[in-house]
């Protein structure tokens, strides 16, 4: 799991530190005759050091990804501003269900009333989803913005429209190598990431975000585990943690 702040990495020392911290309150804590240390995952007690992190670091913003589908995971406990859906596929069908509108319906468990959500499904193909999105829509009441209909991606450029307000932007350089996959989560991103600054009046622009990023060529932030290179013994190495049929897919298409 990974845990930092803007492009920067936690440091290791006071992170340890933290974790310390934390583990002897939940080993102090008895729940069900054990303490709750014993109890929890290790993906229970990670979101539970991320979030204290977070705090004491204060952040502005955070971006928070679900585990495992989303409706029982342990993220799932956040009051969120704005939620996102990028992509359902196949993946740990035992827990998740056998087909994808299964799949997706304990995805969208981290909609919430009056809560945006932004949708990066195509409907054309993959229907089932849309089913399960249906569904969820008559259950609560929260604003859908859809690719391809509120926002979309056209010849490496992001078209977005909210309201009557609408932002047309250029992805970053580094991404406009992408395979299309990937563009479309960008897409997605910066459509989320306009809501965001538009809704708050944030002095903050995408331009601004983009061209600080360009100027150190980090754009789009590193996260440990994805698209890492490595040289070793005159070969150029990249590690992935990618681990089902889409995401080794959409790997394979970036290298």
């Amino acid at each position: 799991e990974r845990i930092q702040t803007s492009k920067h990495k936690i440091k290791t020392h006071w992170l340890i530190d933290e974790y310390v911290k934390i583990k002897e309150i939940l080993e102090n804590t008895a729940y069900e005759g054990q303490s709750l240390f014993a109890a929890l995952s290790f993906f229970e007690v990670t979101t539970i050091l991320a979030f204290h992190v977070f705090q004491q670091l204060k952040t502005d913003i955070n971006v928070i990804e679900v585990g495992l589908g989303g409706r029982l995971d342990a993220t799932n406990i956040i009051s969120p501003k704005l939620t996102a859906i990028t992509s359902i596929s196949f993946d740990h069908e035992e827990l998740l269900g056998t087909t994808l509108e299964e799949i997706a319906w304990e995805k969208l468990g981290i909609t919430r009333p009056q809560i945006p959500l932004f949708w990066n499904i195509d409907a054309e193909k993959s229907p089932l989803p849309e089913k399960a999105l249906a569904r969820k829509q008559a259950e609560i009441n929260f604003p859908l913005f859809r690719r391809n209909h509120d926002f979309f991606l056209h010849n490496d450029l992001v078209h977005v429209c909210q309201e009557g307000t609408i932002l047309n932007t250029p992805l970053p350089e580094r991404v406009r190598y992408f395979p299309e996959p990937l563009k479309e989560i960008f897409c997605t991103a910066i459509a989320l990431a306009f809501s965001y600054l538009k809704n708050r009046q944030r002095n903050l622009t995408l331009y601004d975000l983009f061209v600080a990023y360009e100027k150190e060529k980090t754009w789009p932030p590193s996260l440990f585990g994805r698209c890492m290179e490595y040289d070793y013994r005159a070969h150029k190495l990249m590690l992935d943690v990618c681990h089902n049929e889409d995401s080794v897919k959409a790997f394979v298409a970036y290298i």
